[in-house]
């Protein structure tokens, strides 16, 4: 559900239409589901902006997936950056019971088996409060640490 400029450039007006439809009725459907009781969630990522945005503050446009323990969260040699985002209100639901690998993992056995996953719903913002570099298992990594504010 993330939208590029290039993705948008090769939709119709009536795409543009049911997509939006649809992710406003994955949004609805989505808050129903049971609330993050963690303090900690943690994403692997390699996206620039989590180090260059201007302010130290990330605006989480898309639904964003992640996990309350690090083991559940899918690391790879190119996502060399470790989120880990804090918070105590959050915007953030246990779709466990809908997602693939949890419940079908036996059919993806090349992916690695998580036992949950979470969803930071859109319009989350985040503050950076500490950025450094360190080793994690076999790779270097850039481990971020931010607070969800918003």
């Amino acid at each position: 559900m993330r939208w590029g400029k290039n993705t948008l450039a090769n939709l119709t007006p009536n795409n543009i239409k049911a997509s939006k439809s649809l992710i406003q009725k994955l949004e609805i459907a989505i808050k129903k589901m049971p609330d993050m009781n963690w303090t900690l969630v943690y994403r692997w990522d390699n996206w620039d902006w989590w180090i260059n945005s201007n302010n130290k503050s990330v605006e989480l446009k898309a639904f964003t997936s992640v996990s309350n323990n690090i083991d559940d969260t899918f690391i790879s040699r190119e996502k060399n950056m470790l989120i880990i985002i804090e918070g105590k209100k959050w915007k953030v639901k246990d779709i466990t019971k809908l997602s693939i690998i949890p419940n079908f993992w036996e059919y993806f056995k090349y992916i690695k088996n998580t036992t949950n996953e979470w969803v930071i719903l859109p319009n989350s913002e985040v503050i950076i409060t500490n950025e450094k570099a360190k080793s994690y298992k076999w790779i270097e990594i850039i481990e971020i640490q931010s607070k969800q504010t918003k």
